[in-house]
């Protein structure tokens, strides 16, 4: 199992608006982003993973992320010659 989480703090940012490219700046206040992944080790040759990137479903539509919550699962395999 492992938890990653990373921090962004607390600052002002310029966002521009219409077409004519008028900006403002605006206080963006601190977040988190977490991600999860699970791991299962079936043999010597195949692990099953499954998890969440952004578990905590923040988007910005400014700077991003702009994607939310995701989910993904994966196989991986190992072969060795013997």
């Amino acid at each position: 199992m492992s938890l990653r989480d990373q921090y962004f703090s607390q600052r002002e940012i310029l966002v521009v608006s219409g077409h004519n490219a008028e900006y403002s700046k605006q206080k963006k206040d601190g977040y988190n982003v977490i991600d999860f992944t699970l791991s299962y080790k079936f043999n010597n040759m195949l692990t099953l993973r499954l998890g969440s990137i952004n578990l905590t479903d923040y988007t910005d539509e400014n700077y991003g992320p702009y994607i939310g919550r995701r989910f993904f699962i994966g196989i991986s395999s190992t072969f060795e010659k013997q």
